[in-house]
């Protein structure tokens, strides 16, 4: 983003992510658990997928579209086209234990019995038009050493915990009725045009 080259670490055993930045030589660790994991699990409740049964070829592998529509806005959210065989990687962002139960999606079960990865991700803002695009140019199968999934330890890592109390606590605000800063600015320009 900006020019800038961001750094993702993503460990499904731990579930957590980790994101790096190279340019401040510092990182921050996200926990999927917790107040994290039940935005994620409230997230997915809002949205209904669609398998189009639409196929594509993306770095050599072939993968089916899957459309994503928020509930509440009636709108197409992304297109997620999603390759087969590829292990346990849907369980990072799926608790595993949340697979147990019976409420849960079956487009859910499916990514992850399936072995589905995303190869491309398309992202449509409130008008319909693409606003982000996330796509897999080369896959290279091979092992890799441990020790490329860890940041220099002369890397400082930021407080994840300060910076999720300041978020939580503006959402209370907004919550609560305090002041929504997009609002704000709405008021402001509707003033000096008046």
């Amino acid at each position: 983003t900006d020019g800038q080259t961001n750094v993702m670490i993503f460990d499904g055993k731990a579930r957590t992510m980790q994101m790096g930045m190279p340019g401040q030589k510092s990182y921050m660790e996200i926990s999927l658990d917790g107040e994290r994991g039940e935005h994620l699990k409230e997230a997915l409740e809002k949205q209904s997928v669609e398998r189009t049964g639409k196929t594509e070829k993306i770095a050599g592998y072939s993968c089916e579209v899957w459309r994503i529509t928020d509930k509440e806005q009636k709108r197409v959210k992304s297109d997620l086209c999603v390759a087969k065989g590829f292990g346990g990687a849907a369980r990072f962002w799926i608790d595993p234990k949340e697979l147990r139960r019976s409420s849960q999606p079956g487009w859910v079960k499916q990514l992850v019995e399936e072995g589905g990865f995303g190869l491309r991700s398309i992202q449509y803002d409130e008008a319909g038009q693409e606003s982000t695009r996330m796509e897999v140019t080369s896959i290279d199968k091979k092992s890799l050493d441990a020790n490329l999934f860890a940041f220099p330890s002369d890397w400082a890592k930021q407080d994840m915990a300060g910076i999720q109390e300041r978020m939580k606590a503006m959402r209370n605000q907004k919550g609560q009725g305090g002041a929504d800063f997009s609002k704000m600015v709405e008021e402001m320009k509707k003033r000096k045009s008046s």
